[in-house]
């Protein structure tokens, strides 16, 4: 099963994960509680989407905080990361103005999840550690290494990392010059909401691995 936060690398892992020879088909979980299709078989990747502290899949479903919890503790579930400032960036993208919230209470309900397996879709690792990564997610949820691995590696090209529209590639670059004040303006909502819970995110995402994102300031020295 994949878990994951909008905007966080879902296709990528989605697509990690079906290239499988093992893996028949991807399902969604709100489709199959919505038309109370049949249940999973083996060789079934699921899917399910948080908002916040929600479940969501192509529409807010009808299942309980505990029951996610249970279901992510107990089961073969990997979940993908990425940069929140970067997931907010990729939602403004797709609706301008908009309230993007619930991006940073999903990393918050991310924070009581103790999956199979985080990847990090963004990185800078050799493409060696990149493949080690890839198989590492792959073998923690059943999966044996398989060849393909080589060629995502190599590529590594998370989906909506980066867009030439107007008004969202100027936000990468704010971004990445580490224009704050910029890109505070820019949305002022979303990213105050982001940094207000930065206490509490900061210390999840150094422990799998970041260090001294933009966003961080004093507070992840």
């Amino acid at each position: 099963m994949v878990f994951s936060v909008h905007h966080t690398g879902t296709v990528f892992l989605l697509d990690l994960i079906q290239w499988h020879s093992e893996v028949t088909a991807l399902r969604e979980m709100g489709e199959m509680v919505k038309t109370g299709s049949p249940p999973a078989e083996p060789g079934h990747l699921i899917h399910l989407h948080l908002m916040g502290y929600r479940a969501d899949s192509r529409g807010p479903l009808d299942i309980t905080w505990d029951a996610i919890v249970d279901a992510v503790n107990r089961g073969r579930v990997a979940i993908p990361l990425r940069d929140p400032m970067l997931a907010l960036i990729s939602r403004e993208r797709r609706l301008p103005g908009a309230d993007h919230r619930f991006i940073v209470d999903g990393f918050r309900a991310l924070t009581e999840l103790k999956p199979k397996a985080w990847l990090r879709v963004d990185n800078d690792w050799t493409e060696y550690q990149r493949r080690a990564a890839l198989n590492e997610t792959l073998a923690s949820i059943g999966l044996a290494p398989e060849p393909f691995t080589r060629r995502l590696a190599r590529e590594w090209k998370p989906k909506n990392t980066w867009d030439d529209r107007e008004g969202v590639s100027r936000l990468h670059r704010l971004y990445a010059i580490g224009d704050l004040e910029g890109l505070r303006a820019a949305f002022p909502l979303n990213y105050d909401h982001l940094l207000a819970h930065a206490g509490e995110l900061i210390p999840f995402l150094q422990a799998r691995g970041y260090r001294s994102l933009r966003w961080w300031g004093p507070m992840g020295a």
